[in-house]
């Protein structure tokens, strides 16, 4: 069983219950700060509502306030809610800094939410420190986005964090200013941005650094990722992250950002490509100073890519300049391994590639997160570290050389079957005609850059042998049907959604790791295929009366099945506007059971219109769930549809060693319209039940057979292996 040291730690569907806990906590009703002038103290009584100090900030501020703290306390939380367009900051009253011990979670939504407004603790020179009170602290920054938001709050912080560990949710940014080395715990970022600025920001003591994605429920994707950014632009720090504390990302960014008048170099730990699409980046603010980003390792897993960006056409990683990406000495032995190509020199068309990575053309450090694939297909040196092709380093028509990567910039129509390692639709003009034609390409990838055309590639087949076949970025329409033995993995950008209308015949599992892919043709996916996606991928099955049928479904990302549409697991007996999981059909949120990680699967949602998608369980149905803690399990999340259970089994599995209490309950499941029904059967330990919209489980006593009935089964055990051509085995999880 794989496993991994630093998961989600929340579902979305429980930050969504963070965020409306904390909105109806701060209502007129109740306690709330009612001061209306600036410099006034938080411990007088006399600024609260009530005469009682719950630490919420709901009302109208009228102007932009300071509120004076005159000794270190502890409060239950923080919430800042108010509705108007002012600034808030919270400083000591007196001498250099005191501390706020939370008993509790940080949420900010202030001003609307179209605004982008600050909440400042502390200052250069006079700190609010945050104890996190020994516990998971919550930091919620902007719960949710209006379509086309493309800014968002900030919580600045001076000051140090310490005793517990960091989740950062939300798509609004936190920023540490100061050098919090005494928070040893774990930081999780969800989503939205964590920012480690000036001269101190810092977290060098944290015991590692997880990075993820959540699912999306509306049509624009904004604020889907997490970012973790190093932002020298005002002063140089090269130590902002330890260079042993390891590093996950699961559909999450890590970006170092430079200085005008000085390069930067920081050292990680090891980075492991849990899942999804990622980035690493490496962004100058000065073509002459350098930003270089040195990782201890990397790994890279479960079929997840990886975006390189930074620079511009013409400097930094993807120009050909000073500006790299590297791994320490001696530890890069896996990705040499993994180069696929000609094995030609530098500056040749057949120069081998890594073939789940691709670059970015430019480094983006808004909320909108649109990082893509063009700039083109990326190689590897020890020497060199990763490195963007240069266009002398394309050919530039199919057919030529076997083992050429090939660029094409204008429209192109295959006149006969060709093969080549790579291709790259450059430009907005980029497209490509293969009808009745088949296009081999021996390393399995395909770029598109982003263009305006509806139909990228159109027709013939696509054949990726028996590599696995990484597609970045498609657009529109794609007709050609996908060929092969290892697999799809599909990368898109954004809103700009990949349409398959070809009938694709590959073997091995089908991987949307972000971005929309609109099942466009009954069955454009192989009916025997295992879907998976991560965080940031979305499939939407809504279009005219076609039916889509797959061998399992997991994941962390969204479906959408549209009314006059089916979508069936294991079998092609469906129901409309509904994902059905037939007999011996799989269910698994999160990841395939007992495998990664606890996360939620999202169904329904907005796109254009509220979209319902129901789900159905028949009679021999699995659904799996995996239990990682008391706060962290597998969801299915029905949005906007109703939940049908006609049997089938519930298969629990937990995760790096997790032992719950008897009495512990989990939701597994929720449905805006309801649950009825049930399963035949659930993991022996535990219970069912429906409460309101959810499906609970729980964990029961389980009597402790006695001793005749242990020696009975050694018996029966023994006889059994002692049998000619019997022998025992058990499942084994990758």
């Amino acid at each position: 069983m794989k496993k991994r040291s630093l998961f989600r730690s929340l579902s979305a569907r429980k930050l969504g219950w963070v965020a409306l806990f904390c909105v109806a906590g701060s209502g007129s009703a109740l306690a709330q700060w009612t001061g209306t002038s600036s410099g006034l103290l938080y411990e007088t009584t006399a600024n609260w509502n009530g005469g009682v100090i719950n630490d919420v900030f709901s009302n109208n501020l009228g102007l932009n306030q300071t509120v004076k703290v005159s000794a270190s306390r502890t409060v239950s939380g923080l919430t800042f809610s108010y509705g108007d367009a002012f600034a808030l900051t919270i400083l000591p009253a007196t001498g250099t800094g005191y501390t706020l011990t939370l008993n509790g979670d940080v949420y900010q939504s202030v001003g609307g939410s179209s605004s982008n407004l600050t909440v400042t603790l502390g200052n250069s020179t006079s700190a609010i420190n945050l104890d996190l009170g020994g516990a998971t602290r919550t930091f919620n920054i902007n719960p949710a986005t209006a379509a086309g938001q493309t800014s968002a709050d900030t919580l600045a912080v001076y000051g140090t964090l310490s005793n517990g560990n960091l989740l950062k949710t939300g798509i609004g940014g936190l920023t540490l200013n100061s050098n919090s080395s005494t928070l040893t715990g774990s930081v999780t970022v969800n989503q939205g941005l964590l920012t480690l600025a000036t001269a101190n920001g810092a977290m060098t003591g944290i015991s590692g650094l997880a990075i993820n994605s959540v699912p999306s429920t509306t049509a624009n994707y904004l604020g889907e990722w997490g970012e973790v950014i190093l932002d020298n632009s005002a002063a140089v720090n090269n130590n902002r992250l330890s260079s042993t504390a390891p590093i996950t990302l699961d559909g999450g960014a890590l970006v170092v950002k430079g200085n005008s008048s000085a390069a930067v170099s920081q050292a990680v730990g090891s980075v492991s490509l849990v899942a999804g699409l990622n980035v690493l980046g490496v962004v100058p603010v000065n073509a002459s100073q350098s930003v270089t980003l040195t990782l201890a390792s990397l790994t890279q897993a479960n079929k997840s890519t990886l975006i390189f960006a930074g620079g511009t056409s013409t400097t930094g990683l993807l120009g050909g300049g000073n500006d790299q990406v590297m791994i320490a000495s001696g530890n890069d032995s896996n990705v040499t391994a993994a180069l696929v190509g000609g094995g030609g020199t530098a500056g040749t068309t057949t120069i081998s590639i890594v073939p789940w990575a691709a670059a970015d053309s430019e480094g983006n450090l808004s909320i909108v997160h649109d990082y893509r694939a063009d700039g083109g297909l990326v190689t590897y040196t020890s020497a060199g570290g990763f490195r963007v092709l240069a266009s002398s380093e394309y050919a530039t028509a199919l057919g030529a050389n076997a083992t050429d990567n090939v660029m094409l910039t204008t429209t192109t129509t295959l006149g006969a079957s060709a093969t080549a390692n790579a291709l790259y639709l450059a430009g907005s003009g980029a497209s490509l005609t293969l009808t009745g034609k088949t296009l081999t390409l021996t390393s399995g990838v395909l770029v598109e850059a982003i263009g305006s055309f509806t139909s990228g590639i159109i027709g013939g087949t696509i054949d990726f042998g028996s590599r696995t076949g990484y597609a970045y970025d498609l657009q529109g329409t794609v007709s050609s049907v996908f060929t092969g033995s290892g697999g799809l993995v599909l990368s898109a950008y954004g809103t700009n959604a990949t349409t398959l209308t070809g009938l694709s015949t590959y073997t091995g599992g089908t991987y949307i790791n972000a971005g929309k892919v609109i099942i466009g043709a009954t069955n454009a996916l192989p009916t025997s295929t295992a879907l998976y996606l991560g965080g940031a991928g979305v499939l939407l099955n809504n279009s005219g009366s076609v039916s889509q049928q797959v061998a399992s479904l997991s994941g962390i990302g969204t479906i959408i099945v549209g009314a006059t549409n089916k979508f069936t697991v294991g079998g092609a007996n469906g129901t409309n506007q509904a994902v059905e999981i037939n007999s011996g059909g799989i269910l698994s949120p999160g990841d395939p059971s007992g495998s990664l990680q606890a996360g939620t699967l999202i169904l329904g949602g907005t796109v254009g219109t509220v979209a319902v998608t129901n789900l159905v369980f028949d009679v021999g149905s699995i659904f799996n769930v995996d239990i990682a803690s008391a706060t962290q399990n597998d969801l299915v999340s029905v949005i906007n549809g109703s939940v049908v259970i006609n049997g089938g089994s519930i298969v629990i599995s937990s995760l790096n060693g997790y032992t719950g209490a008897v009495g512990s309950t989990y939701d597994i499941m929720d449905a805006s319209g309801g649950i009825t029904g049930s399963f035949s059967s659930v993991t022996s330990g535990y219970s069912l039940s429906i409460v309101g919209n959810s499906l609970i489980l729980t964990l029961v006593a389980v009597p402790e057979p006695s001793t005749w009935m242990l020696g009975l089964m050694g018996l029966l055990i023994l006889a059994l292996c002692r049998l000619p051509g019997r022998r025992l085995s058990s499942p084994n999880h990758e």
